[in-house]
């Protein structure tokens, strides 16, 4: 399978998107992502996770040329809303041990793609999964499968949270969420990137920041920078060098087959 990057988009608190993802801005305050695609109303209660995922998604597709209210989407997560989980958690052995039925609503797996689907109008099909640390290649797996079914575009969208109290004496990470649209078409405005050859190989794990090393979607920031750069060459989608699952990054001036 041969797809073209259409858009893509990074967030992390205090640093700069996409290709400068890398680079801490001083004194940034940029701690929070921008929801100005977003009804403030459909946003109130949603976990970082989700404005996280909420904001690459809108700017990855802001460039893209395909239409939000029909495109397909994945949204995978390691972790998902292990925030708000921890949260209703607590509530449970407090006070009068009730949760908070608006934060409840917004604690399932596939918030983030209820809240994409809504914003945008989109009534196609939408899959949310988790996959451990191979989840942006179970991400990638599935939107290749749709784009071999006969879709033109699809969204995929994954990223984690930091992790709260108790469990980040266990590990820890920054948050972090990154978006592609990927297509079968390749405009004359758009990237000359194609993604090809997604196969089980091991490989060994490119270098990222101290705050993503752990991260469940630690390999989709060495994808974001090869799809940056125009770097072509093979892409491990693992975090370890024994987790299988790869990708060809590479520059083509022809219609993806």
């Amino acid at each position: 399978m041969i797809c073209s990057v259409l858009g893509q988009a990074a967030w992390m608190p205090g640093r700069a998107n996409v290709a400068g993802v890398a680079v801490v801005r001083s004194g940034s305050d940029e701690t929070k992502p921008d929801l100005s695609g977003y009804p403030s109303r459909l946003m109130r209660g949603t976990s970082l996770l989700t404005r996280m995922c909420a904001h690459v998604a809108h700017t990855a597709l802001a460039g893209s040329g395909a239409d939000p209210s029909t495109i397909p989407a994945v949204f995978a997560s390691g972790h998902g809303e292990l925030n708000i989980a921890i949260e209703q958690l607590a509530m449970m052995v407090t006070g009068d041990g009730k949760i908070s039925p608006a934060r409840f609503k917004n604690s399932v797996h596939n918030t983030s793609a209820g809240i994409f689907s809504i914003a945008h109008e989109n009534k196609g099909m939408s899959t949310s999964l988790a996959a451990g640390p191979l989840t942006v290649a179970y991400a990638l797996l599935e939107a290749f499968g749709i784009l071999e079914d006969g879709a033109t575009e699809v969204l995929v969208v994954v990223g984690d949270e930091a992790v709260p109290q108790p469990l980040s004496q266990f590990e820890q990470w920054d948050s972090f969420a990154a978006a592609w649209v990927f297509g079968r078409r390749l405009d004359a405005g758009s990237p000359r990137v194609q993604l090809s050859e997604l196969e089980a190989r091991p490989g060994t794990p490119a270098p990222v920041p101290d705050g993503l090393a752990d991260h469940p979607c630690r390999p989709a920031y060495a994808l974001l920078q090869a799809i940056a750069s125009e770097t072509s060459g093979r892409v491990h989608l693992g975090r370890e060098e024994d987790e299988a699952w790869s990708v060809m990054v590479g520059s083509s001036p022809t219609e993806p087959a």
